[in-house]
């Protein structure tokens, strides 16, 4: 189980540079193509959750979704979350694809999931380098990122508990698209076919003051 020390920075601002850092470069489910960096930063300030992911990818793809839709057919990011020491608790599934289309649910397996509500999704703040309503893959792309900023109390509402205040317990996701999927993870997971929704295996998230 990989742990990854996020810092909180009191003063509400994030130093970006200061922020933890994680790299999405565990394949366990590769057949070919290439095997795509990601890196991850993640931070939290007061009351708020902050993440930003840089992907290589030489073939962006993305459809311009509706809320929940499947974005894990696209060029994506994904975070999920139990905010709790429960390793294999419910937990809240952030999906975004790399023009900003957003799935976000809660629960506590695959097959047991509450679609999050219009208004519970408009507190997720969502911003792309991909500036469209959708994305055809090339190949001469090279590069796309997203940040994600969204209360705590989003996390709460969802799960229907007061998050712990030291330890939660999460991984990180990418999806590669259409052309090469990529099925790519933080903390690996060990299962015959891709899955991302195996908490019982996510990484260990520990919350400690920015120094």
């Amino acid at each position: 189980m990989r742990t990854l020390q996020v810092p909180l920075f009191e003063n509400g601002t994030v130093d970006w540079s200061k922020a933890a850092k994680a790299a999405i470069d565990s394949f366990p489910w590769h057949e070919s193509g290439l095997k795509q960096g990601t890196e991850v930063r993640i931070a939290l300030t007061p009351g708020r959750v902050h993440l930003r992911a840089t992907a290589e990818d030489r073939w962006s793809g993305a459809e311009g979704r509706a809320l929940g839709g499947a974005v894990y057919n696209d060029s994506c990011f994904e975070f999920f979350v139990t905010p709790s020491r429960e390793r294999g608790g419910a937990y809240v599934n952030f999906e975004v694809n790399c023009v900003g289309s957003l799935h976000l649910a809660c629960g506590p397996d695959i097959d047991h999931r509450t679609l999050a509500t219009t208004a519970q999704a408009a507190q997720v703040e969502i911003k792309t380098s991909i500036r469209a309503a959708a994305k055809v893959p090339t190949p001469e792309d090279r590069e796309w990122s997203v940040e994600l900023a969204f209360p705590v109390s989003l996390l709460e509402e969802m799960t229907g508990k007061p998050a712990d205040p030291e330890v939660w317990f999460a991984n990180f996701y990418r999806c590669g698209g259409p052309v090469e999927p990529q099925y790519a993870c933080w903390s690996p997971v060990e299962w015959e076919r891709p899955a991302f929704h195996r908490p019982e295996q996510f990484g260990k998230l520990e919350i400690v003051p920015a120094k």
